[in-house]
């Protein structure tokens, strides 16, 4: 906007220029006293600038993102093992290398490319990445060594555990070794039997892409790496290893279970049996039906927002235009465990039956909120806080309580239900030790644990915790990494909200803050951070009062993880780029440009798909847009169900049904909830579920009975209505 009101402070203005800047601002009120007449406040926007200037003039280094300590120290020494090998002085890069034995190579190093991984492995990587001459004088100085470390793993002495020990000290020593191949086998063939398939495919795939002197048959391992991946339900990768036995090795045989068989036709029977991870497209497959006809009723609706308290939700968003945080556009977050959907309205937290709609049980009145509602908009509540998850009998919430909104610096607490009555089973607010800790992000829920992501007021180290399910006590806990605040243009800090994705022993970490790192559970430890661009982070002193609101803030926009064939995909919230990430480098296949505000909604054979007031489809071999359609979406719940030939988004006008392969609309279905600016829409089961603003809608095989009469509609405000 032109009509702007600056106030600046600090004493280091030149006298010209504070004489410039005071005829400037009377003429800018003056200005404003005459847009006042003529324009509505809304139009206004004041910014308040302090001495730190804005973040555009800081120090580059402050805007650095996610980190991870590095030891310094260790950095020097292997740097100078690098330059002797960059020389090809190989005496003195083994003797450097003496100097870091394995007790001493703890910390992480940075890699070249931005990636940063625990000292051992990056050591190991440097080791088997030197050139042929360098790999022929490593093995005359170590091969002695190794031969005897391995003599009484192949003769079968010593107890299991000392056997893997050995071996493991042989392939992180010694792996160029000519016996080092041959300990990395063996520790595969161990980790696949005590059902670590991940760690098994770790170990054949070095020897296959970084031991080429191996004597192993390659088919042999090929084989057995396939055999690993299937186990880990990527099948797109295990098929491709199939292919290349089928190609490359079409006679061969192998022996497995004491009988010779071919191991490309093994291989394709092993995938065959193995179970499946289930993608999201695949889940929208099962029960994909395009979108409902116009004339559909919906099987049952349930609104939680009253009219009351609708309309104090407008007045307060007019009577506080400048102090917008987009509470009026956010939707409940949401889960569901199959039987029931469950919700979480600003630390309201309430059940429904999928197939009645009935509200089963909620955590508090829901006109318990209508007493703070007004208190939203200068809170400094961080609207992205709220999150919900579901599973193995209870329902897990991140929320500010309502009565300690205006605390300053109030943490995010958990709280824990049972999935069926909605007791406390208990809440992190009365666990000593975690009374104090922000919780941050959507939790996981696990049959034996709960990992969460919180950090302390006085800090901003994100910590991982593992919990107890039924007590909330804490199991263990272990740092991820520093993350960087950042400040709102309303003057107030906010932690990022990091998203958490699990594939055996790994837990994937979207930090939102430009960087993705991989803890292994077993080892409690971050294996390694894979950094990128991610969402501004400068500390900026400018504070904006205004009735626009970015869109991040508007749509609420989440950032997302999705694995898909082996890879995994990645946008962060107010990030303006789009990450392909090939987790067995770790490496990054490629980067797109994207909106800050779009979301990452779904991942197909095909596409990517990105939402924000348009939905783009991405070609995933080609990155190249295949199409966008803009759609009218005002709020948040940013969703997308993909089908095998539909995608479906809902908006403020209605159900949009778009072609999946060139984004035209289809069909339109109006729907019933048409004061909302769209919502989340989920398929679960066989039920087509929206969720607004206002209420929660489904609209079910049960939307029509055995005659194809529509429905009674069982919804109404009675959820709202009996506060």
């Amino acid at each position: 906007m032109q009509d702007r009101l600056v106030f600046q402070t600090g004493d280091t203005r030149r006298a010209g220029a504070r004489l410039a800047a005071r005829r400037w601002l009377r003429a800018a009120i003056v200005l404003c006293g005459v847009v006042a007449l003529t324009s509505p406040a809304a139009a206004q926007i004041m910014i308040l600038d302090t001495p730190a200037g804005d973040s555009s003039e800081q120090d580059p280094a402050a805007q650095q993102g996610f980190t991870v300590p590095t030891d310094e120290s260790l950095q020097t020494t292997f740097g100078d093992f690098q330059r002797h090998v960059e020389r090809k002085a190989w005496e003195k890069a083994f003797s450097t290398l003496s100097e870091i034995p394995p007790e001493k190579r703890t910390g992480m190093l940075a890699r070249k490319d931005g990636l940063i991984v625990p000292a051992q492995l990056r050591i190991w990587e440097s080791i088997a990445e030197l050139p042929a001459d360098g790999r022929e004088a490593f093995r005359v100085f170590y091969d002695a060594a190794a031969r005897q470390a391995w003599e009484p793993v192949a003769a079968g002495k010593g107890a299991p555990s000392e056997q893997i020990a050995a071996a493991e000290r042989i392939f992180q020593q010694w792996f160029l070794t000519s016996v080092g191949d041959n300990a990395a086998d063996f520790l595969g063939d161990a980790a696949l039997e005590r059902g670590d398939a991940e760690a098994a495919e770790r170990y054949w795939r070095a020897v296959l892409e970084k031991h080429p002197a191996s004597d192993i048959p390659e088919e042999r391992l090929l084989f057995k790496r396939g055999l690993a991946l299937a186990r880990l339900g990527q099948s797109g990768t295990a098929t491709s290893v199939q292919r290349t036995l089928t190609q490359r090795f079409p006679n061969a045989k192998i022996r497995v279970a004491g009988r010779e068989v071919s191991p490309s036709a093994a291989l394709a029977e092993a995938i065959a049996k193995a179970p499946q991870r289930s993608t999201q497209e695949s889940r929208a497959a099962l029960a994909f039906r395009q979108a409902p006809p116009p004339e559909t009723s919906p099987a049952w609706r349930t609104q939680f927002v009253s009219p009351k308290a609708y309309q104090q939700i407008e007045a307060t968003t007019r009577n506080n235009y400048w102090y917008r945080n987009g509470m009026e556009t956010l939707v409940p977050a949401t889960a569901s465990d199959g039987e029931r959907l469950y919700c979480n309205w600003f630390g309201v937290c309430f059940a429904t039956d999928l197939q009645t709609g009935k509200l089963l049980w909620r955590s508090q009145k829901f006109s318990e909120l209508n007493n703070h509602i007004g208190n939203l908009p200068h809170s400094a509540t961080d609207m992205a806080g709220y999150s919900l998850v579901a599973g193995h009998g209870i329902v897990l919430s991140v929320n500010m309580p309502l009565e300690r909104l205006n605390y300053w610096q109030e943490p995010f607490r958990m709280f824990c239900f049972d999935a069926a009555t909605g007791n406390v089973k208990w809440k992190t607010l009365d666990q000593g030790d975690l009374q104090q800790i922000n919780f941050v992000g959507q939790p996981l829920i696990e049959a034996d644990r709960i990992l969460a992501i919180g950090n302390s007021r006085e800090s901003a180290q994100f910590v991982l915790y593992s919990l107890d399910p039924q007590t909330g006590k804490s199991q263990w806990s272990a740092p991820l990494g520093t993350a960087k605040k950042r400040m709102t243009p309303r003057g107030y800090e906010a932690v990022p909200q990091p998203v958490m994705l699990r594939q055996g022993r790994t837990l994937f970490v979207a930090t939102q803050n430009g960087a993705l790192a991989a803890f292994d559970l077993d080892q409690r430890e971050v294996r390694w951070l894979l950094t990128y661009d991610g969402p501004a982070t400068g500390q900026s002193s400018r504070f904006v009062y205004s009735g626009m609101i970015d869109d991040v803030t508007r749509l609420h926009t989440r950032t997302a993880i999705v694995e898909q064939d082996g890879l995994l995909y990645v946008k962060e919230a107010g990030s303006r780029e789009l990450v392909a990430v090939d987790p067995a480098g770790p490496s990054i296949l490629w980067k797109r440009p994207a909106e800050q505000a779009a979301q990452l909604v779904g991942v197909d054979q095909d596409a990517v798909y990105l939402l924000d007031t348009e939905l783009s489809s991405i070609d995933r071999r080609t990155r190249t847009l295949r199409w966008a359609t803009r759609l009218p979406i005002e709020c948040g719940g940013l969703s997308a169900v993909i089908g095998p030939e539909s995608v479906l988004v809902l908006t403020s006008r209605g159900l949009f049904e778009l072609d999946r392969n060139t984004g035209d609309p289809r069909n339109i279905f109006r729907g019933v909830d048409l004061k909302s600016g769209g919502g989340r829409l989920q398929m679960i089961g066989r039920q087509l579920v929206a969720v607004t603003t206002i209420s929660v809608t489904s609209y079910g095989e049960s939307a029509a009975d055995s005659s194809g009469a529509p429905a009674a509609d069982t919804s109404g405000a009675s959820a709202a209505e009996s506060q």
